[in-house]
């Protein structure tokens, strides 16, 4: 059974559509800068808002008891990546990118917004999501290594606005289409030309087959928004035969295409890192060659529950920091 298959939850809650955006992106950003183009990076760092978490372990969730926990096993480097939902100022995407130099392998575990968090201060929603509202970034990083004994020090934030340039940039990306969902993923379509490119002629965009073949911006979007009654964890995957895609894809265009798309994202990233983590982690992804992305989802095997009429999404603590600490740090 391959690792990702052991964490598919029961049911299934969405991760939002900004998952494979926010990812993609920030995998741009330190493959660029890792694959040789030190000196453009470093005069277009300024483009990234660097911001900073608190050095004090305690105001980020790091405890004695997580030190101990992961002290033995394979050192990595952990950085979340999230998206906002500004309208609700919570977190549309949360999700872990492992740089494990040990194994030589990039990890991305995806985190439920729906998350229901025990012990949460009265008044505040306990809901994962909603940790953004009640302290920023900060607290995210904070609850989510308190729930699950990590050690996140660093984080990535990406609006996705940026990414709607991106495809069109390399000339569209490879994906199956599923023949049964074509009428989705069409519909889908309609409504994304009628918010975000209402300039476009949903008609022009329409997909007439199924199988694998090359989609535009408008398509893209489709397929990695679109929902059928396979539910969230398949439109999760498809978001991630995206990702594969789009990192193949870039890894044989070019220097110069490259620039031209770190340009495009470098404005929509905030992040902790600066100039000289972001190299060191570059470096160390250009190194692992062409070794497989490993993905997860937590928590694992979690069910709806239902508390005060609202639901959220209810998991085994014990078992789940056993299995994401196997998944991160093994």
């Amino acid at each position: 059974m391959a690792r990702s298959d052991r964490y598919k939850s029961k049911k299934k809650m969405s991760t939002g559509k900004k998952v494979a955006i926010s990812i993609v992106s920030v995998i741009l950003v330190l493959a660029l800068i890792g694959g040789g183009v030190f000196a453009y990076g470093y005069s277009k760092f300024s483009k990234m808002k660097q911001v900073k978490l608190s050095d004090k372990a305690e105001d980020i969730g790091i405890t004695k008891d997580t030190e101990d926990m992961i002290k033995d096993k394979n050192k990595v480097k952990n950085i979340l990546i999230t998206g906002i939902d500004h309208d609700e100022d919570a977190t549309d995407t949360m999700m872990i990118v492992t740089i494990d130099d040990t194994e030589k392998k990039i990890k991305l575990a995806s985190i439920y917004r729906d998350t229901y968090i025990k012990n949460t201060p009265e008044g505040q929603v306990p809901k994962l999501n909603y940790a953004h509202k009640y302290g920023g970034i900060q607290n995210t990083v904070k609850v989510i290594n308190e729930s699950f004994k990590l050690d996140i020090r660093d984080y990535v934030n990406v609006d996705y606005e940026g990414f709607f340039k991106i495809i069109d940039i390399v000339g569209g990306v490879e994906m199956n289409v599923p023949s049964d969902d074509i009428y989705a993923i069409n519909n889908k379509i309609d409504y994304i030309c009628s918010k975000d490119f209402k300039d476009v002629k949903p008609s022009e965009n329409y997909l007439k087959k199924g199988g694998k073949q090359k989609l535009n911006t408008v398509q893209t979007m489709a397929m990695l928004r679109y929902r059928t009654s396979s539910g969230d964890y398949a439109r999760t995957d498809r978001n991630r035969e995206f990702i594969d895609a789009m990192i193949k894809k870039l890894s044989n265009s070019g220097i110069n295409k490259m620039i031209e798309v770190y340009d495009t994202v470098a404005p929509y990233v905030e992040t902790t890192l600066s100039m000289k983590d972001l190299m060191g982690i570059g470096t160390s992804i250009v190194s692992f060659g062409g070794n497989d992305i490993e993905q997860a989802a937590f928590p694992y095997d979690a069910e709806t529950i239902f508390v005060d009429g609202w639901n959220y999404f209810g998991w085994d603590e014990e078992s789940n920091i056993e299995k994401i600490h196997q998944f991160i740090y093994e």
